[in-house]
């Protein structure tokens, strides 16, 4: 299993520093003490805050459970671990709210002349739910307006990581299964793969390069929502590095292959795995702040309704660069839905060069 790390080692000198100074100054002011043992003493109170810091982690109930998967040796087994413990324990740190953006492109002149030729946004609105040759942007914001959300299969050459539901690496050798159980397997795992589907989300809502690569560099928008239930959503992992995680299969073809697991536990074992595998990307989209909605009893790509998700839409953000026309039809929809509608801002004084504020048109 992979696991999250974090580096520390900045707050641990700033934190002793602090503890050294404070114990240093206290004990300098109430007793007539030599440098030497002032300094003495200020060393035993950093020894005892670091010995404390470390108890306090080292028995927290994730990384109990990180030792726990740690030293249980067979990969079914830490999986098991890892989906009724481990998982719920992380859930209960997920933000309240999330953020979906969405890319607008280019409007064009048919496009312009479309959105002119109503003489009210209501009109539009009708014609975006009821038209059957949408152009691409109003199929985004076909979903804002009818609450839901595209649920993309999660192997599809769509997304954005050319490495999405493909980390399954079969090697034979290993532990060798005859032709028939290879390709029972392998068929099963591809069957998972299609009927799973995601939607990708992110805990920020003010990263420049989320605006850039998904809203299409300002042109689109962003949508805030609060948390209303978490047994959908997943948090990305974003541990591992150059090499794929791909070693919890053979974990289980060793485990098939010594008889430890039956056949109804394979299947519980691979669909657990192909939501971890869904959950887990290179350490290069960390920026993402990914986390995801997943289903997995849908049979094609389609809209899913907010409450389905488990999620409610509280505002809208626009990107400054997006067209006029969009902008007075995300407008309308915030004035319809009776939520907050807001817009990017450069600052270039501030240390945050990019703000959110209330929108005026």
């Amino acid at each position: 299993m992979f696991f999250k790390k974090s580096n520390n080692k900045l707050w641990y000198g700033l934190y002793f520093a602090a503890t050294f100074f404070v114990a240093g100054m206290t004990l300098q002011s109430r007793l007539d003490l030599s440098k030497n043992m002032l300094l003495l003493i200020g060393l035993g109170i950093l020894i005892l805050a670091y010995t404390s810091h470390r108890l306090i982690v080292r028995f927290t109930p994730m990384k109990r459970i990180e030792r726990k998967i740690r030293k249980t040796p067979h990969k079914h087994e830490q999986l098991k671990i890892f989906f009724e413990e481990y998982l719920p324990e992380t859930k209960k740190n997920y933000p309240q709210t999330i953020y979906k953006y969405v890319s607008l492109t280019d409007i064009n002149t048919s496009e312009k002349e479309m959105y002119n030729s109503f003489s009210t946004q209501m009109e539009t609105e009708k014609w975006i739910i009821t038209s059957e040759k949408q152009p691409l942007n109003e199929k985004k914001l076909f979903s804002l307006i009818t609450n839901s959300l595209w649920f993309t299969r999660s192997n599809s050459s769509n997304l954005n990581d050319p490495f999405e539901g493909r980390r399954i690496i079969y090697d034979d050798d290993l532990y060798p299964l005859s032709n028939s159980q290879i390709q029972y397997w392998k068929k099963y795992a591809e069957n998972l793969r299609n009927t799973l589907f995601l939607c990708c989300f992110s805990k920020y809502n003010n990263s420049p390069p989320m605006w850039a690569n998904y809203a299409n560099n300002y042109k689109g928008y962003c949508l805030e929502f609060e948390i209303v239930t978490k047994d959908n959503l997943w948090e990305v992992d974003y541990s591992y590095g150059k090499n794929l995680p791909n070693f919890e299969f053979e974990g289980l073809k060793k485990d098939l292959w010594e008889d430890r697991i039956t056949e109804e536990e394979a299947y519980k074992y691979i669909e657990q795995l192909h939501i971890y595998w869904a959950t887990s990307k290179h350490g290069d989209w960390k920026y993402e702040s990914e986390i995801r909605a997943m289903l997995t009893n849908l049979q094609c790509e389609m809209n899913i309704a907010y409450k389905d998700i488990g999620i409610n839409l509280t505002g809208i953000i626009i990107g400054h660069n997006c067209a006029k026309e969009h902008r007075e039809f995300l407008s309308y929809a915030a004035n319809k839905l009776s939520i907050p509608l807001k817009i990017t801002a450069l600052n270039t004084t501030g240390i945050n060069y990019l703000d959110i504020i209330d929108y005026k048109e």
